[in-house]
């Protein structure tokens, strides 16, 4: 039996170390924790007494006692699009020479057409994930202290329960977790630490998030960004508790290629064997796989949007219909692989890179009708489109953005002429006030009896909330492809720099994830010019920013509070509309609308 003089000082300081964390802690579960990380036996007595020496004895008397409850079990909660973690990302080689993409501006008029109501089904999902990520499998060593993570018992930390604790008043830095939520770092980082350590995942989620976004705020403003209340107490001690598992920073830079491998765009196979081409952002249809870099995504991005619109039983949402004077026979094609299966059903989706190999490829077995909705912008095919009804315009509120439209049912007639097909649509003319020209017609395949006018138009403005403003930008971004593809650049070896080599800390580790999402908000998020600037200067114009959360029926409303002779207003609310274009989701399923 251990006794106190016998105790190295090591041993000592875990004791009295573990107290001070835990005061709650019991002599046994302390002799239990000493066992498993010196391998030495140290009797209750002689921990009590170490106790009293340090001055960290319980008051004397009866502990007042706890509800009973059943025993404690950890539920090992694995987060959604969990991916197997590939080799470290190695630089792209330039792609080849590309045809120039030319896009004439479109001058939006008024345009005859009709109204719909959808009732998205629930989200099925399909594409399986690639292969299974190799167990780490540790050497023995003649001294087992070094590398052996202390284990959690249910007595030492509380059980970990989900708390949606969204409300509150936080700073710009829910720009950084917006980037996260896109790139799913964190709940890929939870993954390896649960894994390596044996703990519960949705406590680890929350205080992994709590040590990067501490490094911006704390205290009250911290625990919206992680829905969950944590103290600088926790996160320190949870800190130190992973900095003794020096493994980990080599696992978790492990697990960055595959956060930051995109995919260029999507390639559909038709059983015809023809091939059409989306874009990963999902705007258009495009008849080239030579498709902007600016419009890539992630792989796990793609794949959750894929299973929920394409191949589940979601509506598939397309910004717009392609071509400007003639609809393509690419987009002929694709519908009637979502609406007439038996006819030219879709036999696979593939993946792509940013030089045209690919990455990924799902067979299509099951064959079914899919749902699509699309905007159709008033000078488009005007001399291939035949209205058959348009109804009365009535007013419409978009309660996420508090917006008024005014929207008429009509149906649509679309003729390819090159193939000689014609499709009709259903769906909602819009305009903003009664009396001024159409701005888009949002059309779609659903049945007349399936269609809820109201319900269509929310379901594409949740996706493409922007209108003119959309189009606008996604026109800038193909003109600068048609004219500097060569000097392009994909983040994906952006970040390669930062993210290269091991840290020699994990608290290093999260500061180059933040820098890394600090590029990504930059990137994806401000208009172009903002790449190069610093950490610093963002911050003073972004990140330091109050911001309130505030819960809707619906949504959560995020609104930044600009302070008087704030200069960069107009580069924020152009933020906040990519934003709303994201579906950035609270983990009670609940949007972030943005706004200023």
């Amino acid at each position: 039996m251990g006794v106190t003089y016998k105790l190295k000082p090591e041993i000592i300081s875990f004791i009295i170390e573990k107290k001070k964390t835990h005061p709650a802690i019991s002599c046994r579960s302390l002799s239990e924790l000493i066992q498993d990380n010196f391998k030495t036996t140290v009797s209750k007595s002689s921990i009590n007494k170490i106790f009293k020496e340090a001055g960290l004895s319980m008051p004397i008397g009866r502990r007042a006692k706890k509800p009973r409850r059943p025993p404690l079990k950890l539920q090992i909660l694995t987060p959604p699009e969990s991916v197997p973690v590939p080799p470290r990302i190695e630089p792209i080689p330039e792609p080849p020479k590309e045809e120039p993409i030319i896009l004439q501006p479109i001058v939006p008029e008024e345009v005859t057409i009709a109204e719909p109501v959808i009732k998205p089904p629930e989200e099925v999902p399909i594409i399986s994930e690639p292969i299974a990520q190799e167990e780490v499998v540790e050497e023995k060593t003649p001294e087992p202290v070094v590398e052996k993570p202390v284990e959690f018992k249910p007595d030492i930390i509380a059980e970990a329960k989900p708390e949606i604790l969204i409300e509150g008043e936080t700073t710009g830095a829910i720009l950084l977790k917006a980037a996260d939520f896109i790139i799913g770092g964190i709940t890929r980082f939870n993954e390896v630490i649960r894994t390596r350590m044996h703990i519960p995942s949705l406590g680890v989620l929350n205080r992994t998030g709590g040590l990067i976004y501490s490094k911006l705020t704390s205290g009250q403003n911290l625990w919206p960004l992680i829905n969950q209340r944590v103290t600088d107490e926790e996160l320190s001690s949870y800190l130190i508790e992973l900095q003794q598992v020096t493994i980990l920073n080599s696992d978790l830079l492990q697990a960055m290629p595959m956060l930051f491998k995109d995919a260029r765009g999507i390639k559909i196979s038709l059983s015809t064997n023809a091939l059409l081409y989306l874009d990963s952002q999902f705007y258009t249809i495009w008849s080239t796989p030579h498709i902007p870099y600016s419009f890539s995504a992630s792989i796990d991005r793609i794949r959750t949007y894929i299973n929920k619109y394409l191949l589940g039983n979601g509506p598939f949402i397309l910004m717009m219909a392609p071509g400007y004077d003639i609809p393509t026979s690419e987009f002929f094609d694709f519908v009637l692989g979502l609406d007439a299966p038996d006819k030219e059903p879709i036999t696979a989706v593939s993946f792509y890179g940013n030089n045209l190999q690919d990455i990924e490829s799902t067979k299509i077995e099951s064959i079914k009708k899919r749902n699509i909705i699309f905007g159709l912008w008033p000078s488009q095919f005007i001399q291939y489109r035949k209205v058959n009804k348009i109804k009365e315009f009535k007013p419409f509120l978009f309660t996420p953005l508090n917006k008024e439209f005014y929207i008429a049912e009509i149906e649509l007639e679309l003729s390819q002429p090159n193939t000689h097909k014609t499709l009709t649509f259903r769906g909602c003319a819009l305009k903003l006030s009664p009396t001024e020209k159409t701005r888009l017609v949002i059309l779609s395949n659903f049945p007349s009896e399936n269609l809820n006018l109201e319900e269509l138009c929310s379901t594409y403005l949740s996706h493409w909330p922007n209108l003119e403003e959309a189009f606008q930008d996604y026109s800038r971004k193909v003109e600068l492809f048609t004219y500097a593809a060569a000097s392009e650049h994909q983040f994906s070896t952006a970040i390669t720099g930062i993210m290269g080599e091991p840290a020699q800390d994990i608290s290093l580790f999260f500061d180059n994830y933040l820098k890394v999402l600090d590029l990504f908000v930059k990137w994806n998020f401000l208009p172009a010019g903002y790449e190069n600037k610093d950490f610093p200067t963002i911050k003073a114009q972004f990140y330091d920013l109050p911001v309130s959360i505030r819960p809707e029926k619906s949504h959560y409303s995020v609104l930044f509070k600009i302070p008087s002779q704030y200069t960069y207003a107009n580069d924020l609310k152009y933020a906040c509309r990519r934003l709303n274009e994201k579906e950035i989701t609270a983990p009670d399923g609940k949007r972030y609308w943005f706004s200023c």
